[in-house]
């Protein structure tokens, strides 16, 4: 498979959209990720458009 992603910032957002294309497949993601003030916590929320459907995902990263 191939991978072509494009990233930029929204504000405080880093938006990022990636498309992965390989054996007839096409697999699409948009990304929304966003940290909190103090740098410790990192939030991604992802849409995926896959051949079975839509998926979505929320991701919550704390630094120890």
């Amino acid at each position: 498979m191939t991978m072509k992603t494009r990233m930029w910032w929204d504000k405080d957002v880093l938006v990022g959209e990636s498309v992965y294309a390989g054996n007839g497949v096409e697999l699409t993601f948009k990304d929304r990720t966003s940290f909190s003030p103090d740098g410790k916590v990192m939030t991604m929320d992802r849409v995926g458009q896959t051949p079975g459907g839509e998926r979505k995902m929320h991701i919550v990263m704390v630094r120890q």
